[in-house]
């Protein structure tokens, strides 16, 4: 018995610590706050200025919840504001039940940026030091026994999470909706599924209920109310764009732009759209990294800074121009030298300065025993007596077997790792000398590496080391790394590469020069 009344004794405890908390609550503005021993929904009933939002209440099934032993928050309209013409599609019970919380939320507990979840399950979200809640203002506010009622100058339109939004895209955005719901599959939840017989193989029947689960969830879960995300949304017409941006940098590379570069391309897309909170001011001019580890570069990629919309777990921008990344777009970017010997007169004229050079020819180097051809080189001999510079300096070139013509490489700007490989046996120490455009490298210009030992066959052996290819090893390489260049400008640029002799390997060498390949190879800072 004595515990029982020491029981007692503590629950009246607690209630009247509820009734302190409860008087506290209100304690910062309680000059503003009207307050009344009346239910919520009591008060409804009685003040007819609310009757539409007291039927639309009731329409929903949720009007006796306000008579409950319970803290509740109500956002009410009344019927001079009432107006349901801009919920579209969306049933009024659902709307109904949008302005309706658990807990009671006073004037005090409003401030910027809180988010309260709705009996729909979504949230809404108090703004602009908390006189607005979505995108109504707040009129007043009253002090119920069983909780608030805030009055608000117009219904609010519930808000949908960013993944429903992703799967009610329309055809206009089929690309980036496609890709991200490609990955979805349909889950059967047994936690949540109530088992309602046994069929005649004596498995348990369920009453059935499924999830919809996407690996993208694992990093990004924007399905969920729990956590706020950024969209940088492209439509199809932008994301085109951007292929074709693609297409045209590959055609002036020398490289073809296929299926795996467009699988590749729209896997960045996908994962760098999505940033993990809600980016106020776009115009911050930053790097932003998704979830996936993506650079998002907001002096780079263009978005609507006016197009902002809100969503329940976040916003949406629109995207107006995007580029793919050179850094995850391009793998490589290599050419041989050798097809100098394609080129005729003029463009050998044009592109190509030879000094010191007393034979200069393409000749047949090594075979690959595993890719079963040819190396062939770019062969240049100098004067081992003379003083004067033996060098040579070109605009790199691809060579189009079908048509059997030359055209000038072009690379997007930014900076790369140079590699170079070379017929390694017997070669002498060389410079390596690079610079953007078609001018002349400048004399006095400082060398991007000295006395590079290319006689050692690893890694200057024509292109056998360095990411080869994974089907046949030791070949298709990057070579031997020169050093980091980089190309200047703002568009597509050729450049120029001059290789120097510097000295021989041994007394008595024979003073030649054997080029085979170059690599550009974008570094983690070419966006």
């Amino acid at each position: 018995m004595k515990s029982l009344v020491a029981i007692f004794c503590f629950c009246l405890l607690g209630l009247a610590a509820c009734s302190d908390a409860w008087n506290q609550y209100y304690s910062d503005k309680a000059e503003d706050v009207t307050t009344s021993d009346q239910t919520l929904g009591a008060f409804l009933e009685a003040e007819e200025a609310f009757s539409d939002f007291r039927a639309l209440l009731q329409e929903a099934g949720v009007l006796d919840e306000l008579d409950k032993d319970q803290y509740m928050t109500v956002w009410a309209v009344n019927n001079e504001h009432f107006d349901l013409s801009g919920i579209g599609n969306l049933e009024p019970s659902h709307v109904a039940r949008y302005h309706l919380n658990y807990l009671a939320y006073g004037e005090n507990n409003l401030k910027a940026g809180l988010r309260i979840p709705t009996f729909n399950g979504t949230y809404i979200t108090i703004g602009e030091s908390g006189a607005l809640v979505n995108e109504s203002r707040i009129l007043s506010s009253q002090r119920f026994k069983n909780g608030v009622v805030h009055e608000i100058d117009q219904i609010m339109v519930p808000l949908i999470n960013m993944f429903d939004y992703i799967s009610q895209l329309g055809d206009d955005h089929s690309m980036i909706r496609d890709s991200i719901l490609s990955y979805n599959s349909r889950v059967f939840d047994r936690r949540n599924s109530t088992p309602v017989g046994v069929d005649p193989t004596g498995n348990t029947v369920y009453d059935s209920v499924f999830y919809t689960s996407n690996p993208l969830f694992e990093q990004a879960d924007f399905s969920s109310e729990f956590s706020q995300y950024t969209l940088f949304l492209p439509n199809n017409q932008v994301v085109e764009a951007t292929f074709d941006k693609l297409k045209d940098q590959y055609d002036l590379m020398g490289q073809v732009f296929g299926a795996e570069d467009s699988l590749m391309a729209m896997t960045w897309i996908k994962e760098a759209v999505f940033h993990e909170g809600i980016v106020e001011d776009y115009n911050e001019r930053v790097d932003w990294v998704s979830p996936f580890g993506n650079v998002w570069r907001s002096t780079v990629q263009e978005v609507d800074t006016q197009s902002g919309r809100p969503l329940s777990n976040g916003y949406v921008f629109d995207v107006t121009d995007m580029k793919v990344p050179n850094n995850v777009i391009i793998d490589r970017i290599k050419s041989l030298v050798h097809y100098y010997g394609f080129a005729d007169e003029a463009e050998k004229e044009a592109y190509y300065i030879f000094r010191g050079c007393t034979e200069i020819k393409v000749t047949q180097g090594d075979v690959s025993p595993v890719a079963g051809f040819y190396y062939w080189l770019m062969d240049v001999t100098g004067n081992p007596d003379s003083e004067e510079e033996f060098s040579v300096e070109f605009t790199p070139l691809n060579y189009d077997e079908a048509t059997g013509e030359v055209s000038v490489v072009k690379v997007p700007p930014g900076e790369y790792n140079l590699y170079m490989g070379f017929r390694s046996l017997g070669h002498p120490y060389v410079d390596i000398y690079f610079s953007s455009g078609d001018a002349p490298i400048a004399d006095g210009a400082s060398p991007v590496a000295t006395e590079i030992p290319a006689a050692q066959s690893t890694p200057w052996n024509y292109d056998r080391v360095n990411e080869t290819d994974p089907n046949i090893r030791r070949w298709n390489g990057l070579g031997g790394l020169v050093g980091v260049v980089q190309v200047e400008g703002e568009e597509m640029s050729t450049f120029r590469i001059k290789v120097k002799f510097n000295k021989v390997m041994a007394i008595g060498a024979v003073k030649r020069m054997q080029i085979y390949h170059w690599t550009l190879k974008p570094t983690a800072n070419n966006y």
